[in-house]
């Protein structure tokens, strides 16, 4: 199989990935379709915000158009879990749908982003497979029985998910401004809640614990 080879965007168009469907043990593999982006064919698409971690990560292939194209291992796990299992899933991911091999045309994408971001319908935000405490930190989160799980375990648990490495990115913040109306969901291994019930998570604990200092405080968006 060859390695992934794209054709060229003319002005106003983009591409999105349509990702097949997949379990866990099924190769991750899909297409770039080349949509316009003020009026895009596809009436869904979510966007993914991710911290694309060292280069020093481990590659992985997944299969594009019957060609493989390398991603880097915390991509590629995104990949995995956020895939539906039945049906495609269509995603705009910025070191995939851009040629990072083409200057030219990512200096003529970058004027595109916000309104990438702004017809996204979800921004899709993925902080790892959850290795160590913060699966189990965003889980808590997630079980809506905010009034019961300010544990010392789920609040050191909730502080290892917010050391993790996304929200230390300095685009963070500018990505979800852009993001208009859709909603953004946080995703930590299969662990899923909405950006504002962490939110509203973390005010919660903090506010029963009447914690000190800015350990969790500073990380409410």
């Amino acid at each position: 199989m060859s390695k992934f080879r794209y054709t060229g965007l003319k002005d106003g168009e983009i591409r999105i990935i349509e990702l097949q469907p997949g379990g866990d043990s099924d190769k991750v593999q899909g297409s770039l379709k080349v949509v316009p982006v003020k009026k895009p064919i596809f009436e869904w698409y979510s966007a993914l915000s991710y911290n694309w971690g060292p280069e020093s990560q481990p590659r992985r292939t997944i299969v594009l158009d019957d060609q493989q194209l390398e991603v880097r291992q915390n991509l590629f796990e995104a990949l995995q879990q956020l895939r539906y299992l039945d049906r495609c899933r269509r995603l705009w991911i910025d070191v995939i749908c851009l040629n990072q091999e083409d200057s030219s045309e990512k200096q003529r994408q970058i004027p595109l982003m916000s309104l990438i971001s702004s017809k996204a319908k979800t921004v899709e935000i993925w902080l790892g497979t959850g290795e160590g405490n913060g699966e189990l930190g965003l889980c808590s989160l997630a079980s809506g029985e905010l009034e019961a799980i300010a544990t010392l375990e789920i609040v050191c648990a909730v502080i290892d998910l917010l050391q993790l490495s996304w929200f230390s990115r300095v685009w963070v913040i500018q990505e979800l401004t852009l993001a208009g109306n859709g909603v953004a969901f946080v995703n930590c291994g299969s662990a899923r809640v909405t950006l504002d019930e962490l939110s509203l998570g973390i005010t919660e604990i903090y506010d029963t614990l009447n914690l000190q200092g800015a350990s969790l405080r500073g990380f409410v968006p």
